[in-house]
């Protein structure tokens, strides 16, 4: 894994499948590139997908956000 971190090694696509299933993540996960986006589309997609939440979950950003910004 080290190897793969450092960008001294590729993994294949069975591996990246094995490292998926481990992570419990969607392989496709690993090929959104949204946070190299401008700033201002990046801000609308986070703002949309945040205003998909439910309520509780719409607090919890708020509050990680805020931490965030303060630090």
């Amino acid at each position: 894994m080290s190897r793969i971190e450092v960008g001294k090694s590729y993994p294949s696509l069975d591996r990246l499948e094995r490292i998926a299933t481990a992570l419990q993540s969607p392989l496709k996960d690993f090929f959104e590139f949204m946070h190299l986006e401008e700033s201002g589309e990046r801000a609308h997609d986070i703002e949309k997908m945040v205003k998909e939440l439910d309520e509780d979950y719409q607090k919890v950003v708020y509050r990680l956000v805020k931490m965030l910004k303060e630090m």
